[in-house]
């Protein structure tokens, strides 16, 4: 049971952290001079991504949501709390469910809206999750 509570809490406390990124990236919107002559990122599943420039580096606006590493292996999804919490070696990505947040009515909502969540496994593999840039 207290293993249960402690991944619940972490899961709860990565969220909050998506969210912290998610509103202060539309604060620096407001902060940053929007001048941005960047073309932003396309990742292997063709969504693109707005950036923004910090001096001379250009960062993501938006949270990722591909489904595919960047040679276009899929990345494993689909995976319940448990199998998620025990994945040892895999690459896999994961989504918070509509159901626990107000106002969302799909999975898809969530996505749209925050993006997906990625192991260390995803983001460390070779094959590449972030687009390139």
């Amino acid at each position: 049971m207290k293993k249960f509570i402690q991944k619940t809490l972490f899961a709860k406390i990565l969220i909050l952290g998506l969210l912290f990124t998610f509103t202060l990236s539309c604060e620096l919107d407001e902060i940053i001079n929007d001048e941005n002559d960047e073309e932003g990122f396309i990742d292997a599943d063709g969504n693109e991504y707005e950036t923004i420039k910090i001096g001379d580096q250009e960062w993501m606006a938006e949270n990722l949501r591909t489904t595919k590493f960047n040679n276009g292996d899929v990345i494993p999804s689909g995976f319940s709390f448990a199998e998620w919490s025990n994945l040892d070696d895999e690459a896999a990505s994961a989504i918070y469910s509509y159901e626990e947040i107000e106002g969302f009515g799909s999975d898809l909502d969530v996505v749209e809206a925050y993006g997906k969540l990625y192991n260390w496994y995803a983001v460390d593999d070779p094959r590449g999750l972030c687009p390139a840039g």
